[in-house]
């Protein structure tokens, strides 16, 4: 995995940083060049964007080929949507979006959470 230089990490929360180790497991299936992540906490988002808060995280995918790179995607909605994530397929520029934003009952829960 890899980040881009600018990217502010401080602040991000835990659900996105098991994301992130989900989505570079996926990557590594299509890709042999590693997962870039471009936006965290910084940057200018829609607003209502989840950025802000630590909860989204923007992957590079204009790279890649087309093809392979919307069967990362599906990938990643089968494996990230069942947890509460919502992956979305940005076109301009072409990325992944991931945001934790659980609705009802799937939501991630650590021991920490529970005790």
């Amino acid at each position: 995995m890899m980040i881009k230089q600018q990217v502010l990490l401080t602040g991000s929360r835990r659900e996105i940083w098991y994301a992130l180790g989900v989505a570079a497991t996926i990557h590594a299936k299509y890709f042999t060049r590693p997962l870039i992540i471009t936006s965290m906490l910084d940057g200018t988002h829609k607003p209502g964007s989840l950025h802000p808060e630590g909860l989204a995280v923007d992957i590079r995918t204009n790279d890649l080929p087309r093809a392979l790179s919307d069967n990362f995607a599906l990938e990643l909605i089968e494996n990230l949507r069942i947890l509460g994530f919502d992956v979305v397929r940005e076109e301009n520029p072409r990325h992944i979006h991931i945001e934790y934003n659980p609705k009802g009952d799937r939501i991630i829960y650590t021991r920490m959470d529970i005790a």
